[in-house]
């Protein structure tokens, strides 16, 4: 292991410990408990003849070793009751990763809304 890549994976360890959630993480039947790093939120709109399209985004980081397939369009992450879905962005696909050692993704999601259905979110 390189010295760059034990100073990468020493600063994502730190991050984890201080700057995640719990999340559940599911795809085609799995479900997995992770911790996850908020790494960006967007909203966007677009005006397309006359109508307003709107977006409400949030990429999470997750440790390759606790989630180890790649992620897939229609995958979820919950996390404090909150769901999102991961989702395509066009030229990068729905995640990418953090470094060129492969030790965690970010991953691009959308928000659905909540585990209860009480959405206090734009979708």
């Amino acid at each position: 292991m390189s010295l760059l890549e034990k100073g990468l994976s020493h600063l994502h360890k730190t991050m984890k410990e201080v700057n995640s959630v719990d999340a559940v993480y599911r795809s085609d039947g799995k479900t997995a408990q992770v911790r996850a790093i908020c790494a960006g939120v967007g909203s966007g709109s677009k005006v397309a003849g006359g109508l307003e399209l709107g977006a409400n985004a949030r990429d999470f980081i997750i440790s390759a070793a606790d989630w180890q397939d790649d992620p897939l369009p229609g995958d979820t992450i919950t996390t404090a009751g909150r769901v999102y879905e991961v989702a395509t962005i066009v030229g990068e696909g729905c995640f990418r990763w953090t470094s060129g050692y492969n030790i965690s993704r970010r991953i691009h999601t959308k928000y659905l809304g909540t585990e209860t259905d009480d959405a206090d979110e734009p979708r």
